[in-house]
């Protein structure tokens, strides 16, 4: 038995398999080495979070193999586990970075931010304030710095958030021609005009 990570996307989803031998399905003689999963353990994005969930796998795999439970004839599949079989161990959004976060990406705003030994830091941190600010429109950045921590497992101090935004100041021109180039490209008209809300991220 061992751990099996299996990412979609920005996720991983951890489980406890067992290496098996099957028959092919072409009718062959030799056996070939498929996985049997044994549990889910659950869903993780971040390091944080994973870091947290590859902990209770250890520990789950350690008790599995300790008890030497007989394993059942057929197969269960990540699809045909039953709800009573899962376990919730903390929840993380991560739709919103599935769908928007691709569109952020895109535009070319992920790297807005050069010039510094925090670049990284920095861009994770406006990222994160800009797609927050579409789920939560009306929470101040006190709010959606704690909503960010409890909700998506992104945690920084708060001053570093005033810090990225003072950083976003600096190529606030730059913003502005990456989106007005891209909404015209994409209503294929002319625009004169493009209003930017300068009171929140």
């Amino acid at each position: 038995m061992h751990i099996k990570a299996v990412k979609r996307g920005e996720s991983q989803t951890l489980y406890i398999v067992q290496s098996v031998r099957v028959a092919p399905k072409d009718g062959g003689k030799v056996k070939v080495p498929r996985h049997k999963y044994l549990k889910a353990i659950g869903t993780a994005r971040g390091a944080k979070a994973l870091a947290s969930l590859r902990r209770r796998a250890k520990k789950e795999l350690a008790s599995l193999q300790k008890e030497s439970a007989p394993v059942a004839k057929k197969s269960p599949t990540p699809k045909g586990l039953k709800a009573v079989e899962l376990e919730a161990t903390e929840d993380v959004i991560t739709g919103i970075y599935d769908i928007y976060g691709k569109v952020y990406d895109d535009l070319g705003l992920d790297k807005i931010i050069h010039g510094s030994s925090n670049d990284d830091k920095f861009n994770k941190i406006i990222k994160a304030l800009v797609l927050s600010r579409i789920a939560h429109p009306d929470c101040s950045k006190v709010e959606i710095a704690k909503k960010l921590a409890d909700d998506y497992n992104i945690d920084f101090p708060l001053h570093k958030y005033y810090q990225a935004m003072d950083k976003l100041v600096e190529v606030k021109d730059e913003v502005m021609r990456l989106v007005f180039a891209e909404s015209k490209r994409w209503h294929n008209a002319e625009i004169k005009n493009l209003l930017i809300d300068v009171t929140t991220t």
